[in-house]
């Protein structure tokens, strides 16, 4: 992104500008923490899944299937379709099934796995700053990031939303007083 970026600091959260002083990924609350891959910094990460994989391509990075991948920003429903997300790490592939983390200083690095927990960073009372594949951005609700369609089989109505059945209690403690979606 750096040819499209006047100045770097558009890559930073204003509640999250400096990396912990190890590099890399975060260890501790990550919530309020850049990520650092060498000498660049930034506390916004790309879902994964917009990537355009080059055919013959069969997974990107391990995650897969490539036709999950939205290969264009000219589809329907792109204004629920996340692009950069604040985040801990440079990017995030996140599926329906992955799960909330159990505290709010967050789990170790799970990739390939549970990689919501990379976006669902505590920065503004509950919410996180979202470009969307429309190029509009808003906040989005951080039990909301389940019901975003961040890949093109993504089940919006998954079991972390209220159309699949997510009840208040079903969340870790940190996350049950924010709103439900």
């Amino acid at each position: 992104m750096r040819p499209y970026s006047k100045n770097v600091k558009m890559w930073l959260c204003p509640q999250a500008v400096k990396p912990q002083s190890t590099g890399g990924i975060p260890q501790g609350n990550w919530s309020n923490v850049a990520w650092q891959v060498g000498s660049e910094v930034g506390s916004y990460g790309l879902n994964g899944w917009v990537l355009n994989p080059p055919l013959g391509v069969n997974n990107v990075w391990g995650r897969s299937p490539v036709s999950d991948h939205w290969r264009t920003c000219q589809v329907k429903g792109a204004n629920n379709i996340p692009v950069f997300t604040g985040s801990w790490w440079v990017d995030s592939w996140p599926k329906e099934n992955d799960q909330p983390s159990p505290t709010e200083a967050g789990p170790g690095d799970t990739p390939g796995t549970n990689e919501m927990n990379r976006v669902c960073v505590d920065r503004h009372n509950g919410f996180v700053n979202s470009l969307f594949m429309d190029w509009s951005a808003r906040k989005i609700g951080l039990k909301e990031l389940w019901t975003l369609k961040w890949h093109k089989s993504y089940n919006v109505s998954g079991q972390w939303t209220k159309a699949g059945g997510a009840i208040p209690s079903k969340w870790p403690q940190w996350m049950r007083h924010y709103k439900d979606y």
